[in-house]
């Protein structure tokens, strides 16, 4: 990812967090209503945080 400047966004420790207190079994990645906003937070902070990156970036000439 690296090589080509991919962006990556690790969610893991976001939703770890929010699955052991709201998660609805141990082995079932889905939340209980409303906690998908929680982890959309930090999805969203990432997004935008990367195009604001990406508009104030010079383009490569290649």
């Amino acid at each position: 990812m690296k090589k080509h400047h991919v962006q990556v966004n690790d969610i893991y420790s976001a939703s770890r967090k929010i699955h052991n207190q709201w998660g609805t079994s141990p082995d079932d990645v889905n939340f209980k209503n409303p906690r998908y906003k929680e982890l959309s937070k930090s999805i969203s902070s990432f997004l935008l945080h990367t195009m604001e990156e990406l508009n104030h970036t010079p383009k490569n000439s290649d």
